[in-house]
């Protein structure tokens, strides 16, 4: 078991070694303008973290639709305490492949 963790190390440092070196990101290209109205001055710096998250959920015109993107199976609930998962079925129950080949 050691030497499999020491391996699995291994193989993720020489990944992100290659990764950090030889991949270039992608230039970031704004495909929408912001609303004038989603701004730092109108977020402000002070606000509340739940106001922010709405006005980046305002801006994502290509999130998915629940029960018509994807279906979740939520089965029974999982205490914190349990180790492993319960679920006898996998947590989604359909998904749309075509949803893969939207613009992110």
């Amino acid at each position: 078991k050691d030497t499999n963790i020491s391996l699995l190390k291994c193989i993720n440092a020489a990944v992100n070694a290659i990764e950090k070196t030889c991949m270039k990101p992608k230039p970031f290209e704004l495909k929408v303008d912001p609303p004038a109205s989603i701004n730092i001055d109108a977020i402000g710096t002070g606000a509340s973290i739940s106001k922010s998250v709405q006005y980046l959920w305002d801006l994502d015109v290509n999130r998915l639709t629940p029960n018509e993107d994807y279906e979740i199976n939520v089965q029974k609930s999982k205490k914190p305490f349990w180790k492993e998962d319960k679920a006898s079925e996998p947590l989604f129950s359909s998904v749309d492949t075509t949803i893969f080949s939207r613009p992110t």
